[in-house]
């Protein structure tokens, strides 16, 4: 696969929303994801709490990225390590990403399994 996609990427113009967040703290996939306009990522930007509910996907950065380190994206072996396999899925749940997603394409189904427990962050 030429370009992956970052299932948490920052609220930028050009990002889609992929999935938000249930009351109950479970993520809802769109059946389509929405993409951000100049307005929308800027007003995204300036709700922190707001944006910890939205779930944004957009291009892999590699390299780029304060996260990538050994030529893999760190993110997801992060959560990985924090998380207990007990909680192991017995179905995937639907994602219209998986086949370019860069966690998915190193980790396989256990990112799908820690995926919803991802919140994105953004420093500075």
């Amino acid at each position: 696969m030429d370009t992956y996609l970052c299932p948490s990427y920052r609220p930028e113009p050009g990002a889609r929303i992929l999935a938000v967040e249930t009351e109950a703290g479970v993520l809802a996939y769109l059946d389509e994801a929405v993409e951000l306009d100049e307005e929308a990522a800027r007003r995204l930007n300036e709700a922190e709490e707001a944006r910890k509910h939205l779930r944004l996907v957009g291009p892999c950065l590699e390299s780029k990225c304060g996260q990538w380190a050994q030529d893999r994206c760190g993110v997801v072996g992060k959560v990985q390590d924090q998380l207990v396999a007990a909680s192991r899925l017995t179905r995937l749940p639907p994602c219209k990403i998986r086949s370019s997603c860069r966690w998915f394409s190193q980790s396989g189904r256990t990112a799908c399994e820690v995926c919803a427990e991802v919140r994105t962050e953004i420093a500075g």
